[in-house]
């Protein structure tokens, strides 16, 4: 294993700058400090040691999460989100995994919240407007929720925290993903 340079920012292991070529040892690798601290956190709780490997700099970090606003899905009826999402990717997608994701999203209000409140954050929810789609088959069974204390920026504060408070989660700055030679 090469070792580094590891900087802590508010108790959160972070590498600053990885050498050009190096051998972490993780668990489990998750690819973007945005969405995938989801991932991340759940591998950690799981009892994982985690990499997040993150394309920008510490100082220059802006996720995906951060800009979109914050509208999470949570579906109010998991066959019709079955019907919904098929109809969003067609035959692309694995009926199966369609299933999996009917099913999980529409606890994301409930786990959003705990996670807020597990690092003292605010947790009240506001139903936001319908779904994208809303011609589509199932979408009066898709609900869009926000956070009432703010916009994407909020929750991925609350995801940052929840990172933060992982010993067994790195997040590895400046380390963009490249195909393998």
């Amino acid at each position: 294993m090469v070792e580094h340079n590891v900087t802590k920012q508010n108790d959160a292991r972070a590498i600053s700058a990885p050498p050009r070529r190096w051998n972490e040892e993780a668990d489990v690798v998750v690819a973007g400090y945005g969405g995938g601290a989801i991932s991340a956190i759940e591998a950690a709780d799981a009892g994982a040691d985690v990499v997040i490997l993150e394309k920008n700099p510490a100082d220059r970090h802006i996720c995906n999460t951060n800009v979109s606003g914050g509208i999470f899905i949570c579906p109010t009826d998991v066959a019709k989100a079955f019907r919904y999402i098929k109809a969003c990717v067609g035959d692309t997608v694995d009926d199966t995994l369609c299933r999996v994701w009917a099913k999980q999203t529409s606890t994301n209000t409930e786990y959003l919240k705990r996670l807020a409140e597990s690092v003292g954050e605010p947790s009240e929810m506001i139903k936001h407007e319908g779904t994208e789609f809303p011609d589509l088959p199932g979408a009066d069974g898709i609900s869009n929720w926000i956070l009432k204390s703010g916009l994407g920026a909020k929750m991925f504060e609350i995801l940052d925290k929840c990172v933060r408070d992982r010993k067994n989660i790195q997040v590895a700055y400046s380390s963009p993903g490249k195909r393998g030679q």
